[in-house]
């Protein structure tokens, strides 16, 4: 973003996302969606969405409880998300781009328990203020640890929670259990899958260049959200088609 935003323009972001939302989630048609803004790190502002009587709760991979709103519904399970943005306050009354991020949840009954799992996320850092200079691409998707079966939760819980969903033993025997066992990816969640990469047009040069075709900034407001309006509307598509099928 060329220039920071002024306090109008901010203000006038934060009615934008609220409209994304309307636009966007499910929720009563009475409810209305708010984003508060508050200060962290000295002179960092977050934005976070505040609670309502439709958005539920959930906990992140960092341990971190987050309001999301519902984006969409299959049978008796939900995808969640969760949306921030941090902005450096460079002045009284201009705020410069740090970060945006969503994130998608998992929610389903398990037992007499709601789950809620994080299973991937979609990030935009200002990576030309970046401390720790990175090759990643920006914006990328990233997918989780539960996604993966690299959290906490051991293989034996998520082999029988599989036997239970199937209704009969998957692993009748030692030979076939250990024909089941799956490498480690806890290094998968760390891979940044671009989501802006001209490389047909431009393709990557040397890597340790800081300026590539899968490094994009938001040029404005508008295009943070757009981004934000689109990606919702995609996936919530692409959730209703196949999820359906399962």
């Amino acid at each position: 973003m060329p220039l920071p935003l002024s306090q109008k323009d901010f203000d006038g972001h934060l009615q934008k996302l609220r409209q994304i939302l309307k636009n966007r989630a499910v929720g009563r048609q009475s409810d209305v969606f708010e984003f508060g803004a508050t200060v962290s790190r000295g002179s960092n502002i977050d934005v976070h969405l505040k609670r309502n009587a439709s958005t539920e709760q959930a906990v992140n991979d960092f341990d971190h409880e987050v309001t999301c709103a519902v984006l969409c519904i299959f049978g008796s399970r939900k995808i969640l998300f969760s949306y921030y943005e941090t902005w450096k306050q460079v002045s009284k009354t201009r705020y410069q781009f740090l970060q945006a991020s969503i994130k998608f949840f998992l929610a389903y009954d398990r037992g007499e328990i709601g789950e809620r799992r994080q299973i991937f996320r979609l990030e935009w850092e200002n990576w030309q203020l970046s401390e720790t200079p990175n090759k990643a691409a920006y914006p990328h998707w990233q997918f989780d640890r539960w996604l993966t079966g690299s959290d906490a939760q051991t293989r034996e819980e998520i082999r029988a929670s599989f036997q239970e969903q199937a209704g009969e033993m998957v692993f009748d025997t030692a030979e076939a259990q250990a024909r089941s066992e799956r490498p480690n990816l806890g290094w998968f969640t760390k891979v940044h899958f671009p989501v802006s990469a001209q490389w047909a047009k431009d393709k990557i040069k040397s890597l340790d260049d800081l300026v590539q075709p899968h490094r994009l900034m938001p040029e404005s407001a508008d295009e943070l959200e757009n981004w934000l309006d689109s990606a919702l509307y995609y996936v919530a598509n692409e959730v209703n088609v196949y999820a359906g099928q399962s």
